[in-house]
């Protein structure tokens, strides 16, 4: 078996404990939190939405609007 370095090991432990530190974190919308609008390239709380229609991007969808 071949001994870690130490500034490897310290390189390892270092990546270990800064990736548990780091996570991802749950955002919800309540689709309140704007007035009406296109939601094509519309960014709330971090979140970018895009809508597009055969491939084409369009402004038909909407943010904080009823259903069909």
């Amino acid at each position: 078996m071949q001994l870690i370095r130490p500034l490897r090991y310290f390189l390892l432990l270092a990546t270990l404990l800064c990736s548990s530190i780091v996570s991802a974190q749950t955002k919800q919308l309540t689709f309140d939190e704007v007035e009406f609008a296109s939601v094509d390239g519309l960014t709330v709380e971090g979140v970018t939405f895009g809508y597009t229609k055969n491939g084409v991007s369009s402004p038909d969808a909407h943010y904080a609007s009823f259903g069909p």
